[in-house]
């Protein structure tokens, strides 16, 4: 009798032990590029990237930061110069901090019953983030997506657009 190959146990979900196709995943990162390769949660991201800069823009546009926490940290950081280089499609390096991905999982913190769990081997290096309620999880990162599209959509004069001033940057 020949003994099945255990999957690893990385890619294994903990809720019903599923090695494929599982409906509790929201997301798997490539460790090393960071780069989501798979799960719930990739259209969100995809819309999350999106929606950042479209912020990015307004920051440009209004000469104003928005938003709190990550939010205002990222806006902040993109208006004092760390944003693209100036006349190119540039990122420079603070934004290659991925501002988007962390804020991701700083929302998928917020969720109820998440796991995470890594699987290193010679093949495959990744991060799975899985949630026994994925529902939930994805229905609060929508909910912030909205949020942040509320911030870019605020009248030019609103308070929560703080003004800046170039100089001395």
């Amino acid at each position: 009798m020949v003994a099945e190959a255990e999957a690893p146990p990385g890619n294994v979900c903990p809720v019903c032990r599923s090695d494929s196709g599982c409906p509790h995943l929201l997301l798997v990162l490539d460790i090393e590029s960071q780069d989501a390769i798979d799960g719930a949660l990739l259209e969100e991201l995809h819309h999350l990237e999106a929606t950042f800069a479209d912020l990015f823009a307004e920051v440009a546009a209004r000469q104003a930061i928005c938003g709190h926490g990550l939010v205002r940290e990222t806006t902040r950081a993109y208006f004092m110069g760390y944003g693209e280089i100036a006349g190119t499609k540039q990122l420079h390096a603070e934004l290659g901090r991925d501002y988007v991905r962390e804020y991701l999982i700083d929302i998928l913190d917020c969720a109820p019953n998440i796991s995470r769990s890594k699987l290193e081997d010679t093949d495959n290096c990744g991060e799975y983030i899985w949630s026994e309620t994925p529902d939930e999880a994805v229905a609060l990162v929508r909910n912030r997506l909205q949020e942040l599209q509320r911030l870019i959509e605020l009248p030019e004069k609103n308070s929560e657009w703080i003004p800046q001033v170039l100089e001395g940057y």
